[in-house]
């Protein structure tokens, strides 16, 4: 036993509680002392039984089995599959959906694919697609980003900047166009096979003037995808860019792109050998672009008249074929005709319209009267407090008349003006919104509700036209074709907001004009009226009739321009318009194919060409005898 401690000399007055912990310090130490190795290897004994296994299958894992490894690669692959192949279904229904023109359908089948395969770029760029139909363009960018994000190899992320480019301009309008064609100038350079790319950057290139990069990249795209619709931009361009701007590139195009390198005689026989081919598969859309190309080669080559007409005639009645049933109804004679009387009978203009806007102020208030008794006033007073302000900027400029009457030309020369905001598009903005509503709408509705109806186009319009470098511009050109319909309309609601609105209406000789729409190849049958004399002579009636109206009970807003005087004294004809518009004269606008806005109408090819040249005015002369056997006739006003 060990000795206890003893107090040492002089320590008698210490405590007794020092003295114990200091007996129990020394026993433990000297417990230590003896058992430290029992200690260690307890301690390493468990480590290597709990610690030590865990810590050797990270650091050496064991290689499974062959059978095993085998097993879970095949569970892996089918499950792989399964999700796969679903996520395939989905995809081909929201397709069909799309190609069906349902885009509201498959919306939620992309999103439903999404959800399947969150990591499959494809999706996200079909989503994209589908949401820009619907005019959803905010949405449709951001899936753009995500499919180019996820996109696993260039073809992927082609197509999603194919679909970036087309939303970005759908969206935003034409100044849009530069940053849509670096778009597609990365994805054609990341993807040449991908044609889409090709074909809107031509597309651009034709809007921007930048001619002859747009005829190579049709060519681009003839070469990965020779479509017909390919063969008939390609002849179309370049018989276009070679005729009116002297550039050899368009029968460059044509001896390479077709048969016989040293004779454009290989691109008629190409031609026919596409026609044959689309006859047999019963495809009148493809036949449609086949013989309009093959028109528009016969027509630039100074071919037998009768014979280019031939392919004219059944290349219209391709297209007719072509279109959906229901605009081939809307295009028939008795609508045109009907649809002019009811316009007219809506927006009568003059001392009607402001006994109208009388009559309806006056209903609104009584209305106020009969709900609101004495309070009426006040209502009123608070109404106009909170009543929101007009829309800042511009004035609208309208720019209307029939199709091919030179509303391109006119609208090139005044974007030339410092005073004048446009974007180079022709979006339907006014009439898009008016028609929403009906022609009924306008004989009920309020002046509050005409108002709003303004504002309402207004900034729509305004943010697509008006650029930050036009701010402070008196004038925004709205040239929508559409709009010689809807004038009425913009007069109503334009009324409170910008009085101070213009209208020009350019006219060209009938014949001229009914040639013209008649060789014209209009997408996606949205001038099907064009194709077919009888409703072709009944469209042009009725838009005449329109004009004559606006002429006659808007005549301090509307004024006439004749389009064979702007092309014969250019200078005269526009700084008679600038004057009327209050501007100054101003002489780029005699130079408009050199404008840098975006020109997205079917007649910008020919506004790029040398200002105001005269080889269209009696272009229809080459033809005038199958004119007056098969269109002129039907020009006459029967009633």
């Amino acid at each position: 036993m060990p000795k206890k401690a003893q107090l040492p000399p002089g320590a008698a007055g210490r405590s007794q509680q020092t003295l114990a912990r200091r007996n129990r310090r020394d026993a433990l130490g000297k417990w230590l002392r003896r058992y430290a190795g029992v200690a260690a290897v307890a301690v390493l004994a468990w480590a290597a039984k709990t610690a030590w296994p865990r810590a050797r299958r990270k650091l050496f894992p064991r290689k499974p089995s062959r059978r095993a490894s085998r097993a879970k690669t095949a569970a892996a692959i089918e499950t792989t599959a399964e999700a796969a192949a679903e996520w395939a279904v989905v995809q081909a229904r929201a397709d069909a959906a799309v190609a069906r023109g349902a885009p509201h359908e498959a919306i939620p089948l992309y999103r439903d694919a999404i959800q399947l395969a969150p990591a499959l770029s494809p999706a996200y760029t079909n989503l994209c697609h589908a949401l820009k139909l619907l005019g959803e363009y905010a949405d449709a960018l951001q899936m753009c980003t995500e499919g180019y994000a996820r996109a696993k190899d260039d073809r992927e992320r082609a197509a999603a900047l194919v679909n970036y480019g087309v939303a970005q301009y759908s969206g935003g309008g034409a100044r849009y166009f530069r940053s849509a064609i670096a778009a597609w100038s990365k994805a054609s350079s990341q993807d040449p096979a991908n044609a889409a790319a090709h074909r809107y950057y031509a597309k651009a290139g034709v809007a921007l003037g930048k001619l002859r990069e747009a005829a190579e990249a049709e060519k681009l795209a003839w070469t990965v995808d020779p479509r017909p619709e390919t063969v008939l931009a390609l002849a179309h361009l370049a018989t276009s860019t070679n005729a009116s701007t002297g550039d050899a590139v368009g029968v460059d195009l044509l001896r390479s792109g077709f048969g016989d390198p040293a004779a454009l005689d290989g691109f008629a026989e190409s031609l026919q050998e596409f026609a044959a081919q689309a006859t047999k598969e019963g495809s009148p859309a493809d036949l449609a672009a086949i013989k309009q190309a093959e028109f528009v080669y016969l027509d630039y080559s100074k071919a037998e008249p009768e014979r280019a007409w031939a392919s004219l005639v059944a290349a219209n009645a391709a297209r007719r074929d072509a279109a959906p049933p229901h605009i081939v109804k809307g295009s028939a004679p008795e609508i045109s005709e009907g649809a002019a009387t009811d316009f007219i009978r809506a927006f009568p203009g003059g001392a009607k319209a402001k006994q109208k806007r009388a009559d309806r102020k006056k209903a609104d208030q009584d209305l106020l009267d009969h709900v609101a008794g004495d309070a009426s006033i006040e209502l009123k007073d608070e109404a106009n407090k909170n009543r929101p302000s007009p829309v800042e900027g511009p004035a609208q400029l309208f720019i209307m008349g029939a199709p091919r009457s030179g509303g391109t030309l006119l609208h090139a020369a005044l974007s030339r003006h410092d005073g004048i905001a446009t974007d180079g598009d022709a979006t339907p903005v006014l009439a898009d919104l008016a028609a929403e509503r009906g022609l009924a709408f306008f004989d009920r509705a309020s002046e509050e509700d005409l108002a709003d109806l303004g504002r309402a186009y207004r900034r729509r319009h305004h943010a697509r036209a008006v650029s930050p470098q036009k701010e402070n511009a008196s004038f925004a050109i709205d040239a929508a074709l559409e709009n010689v319909w809807w004038l009425g309309a913009a007069a109503q609601y334009l009324e409170a907001e910008a009085p101070d609105f213009k209208a020009l209406i350019i006219r060209r000789d009938p014949k001229a004009v009914a040639f013209s729409c008649y060789k014209a190849a209009f997408a996606n049958g949205e001038r099907a009226w064009a194709d077919k004399p009888e409703d072709l002579g009944a469209r042009l009636h009725a838009i005449r009739k329109l004009e004559d109206h606006w002429l006659k009970t808007m005549p301090d807003r509307v004024k006439l321009v004749e389009y064979e005087k702007l092309i014969s004294n250019p200078q005269k004809v526009l700084n008679d318009v600038v004057a009327w518009l209050g501007l100054e004269a101003c002489e780029l606008c005699l130079t408009p194919n050199e404008t840098e806005v975006a020109l997205t109408s079917y007649g910008a090819v020919e506004a790029r060409a040398p200002p105001f040249h005269t080889q269209s005015l009696a272009a229809w002369k080459r033809y005038e005898k199958q004119l007056k056997r098969d269109v002129f006739p039907h020009l006459v006003d029967k009633k």
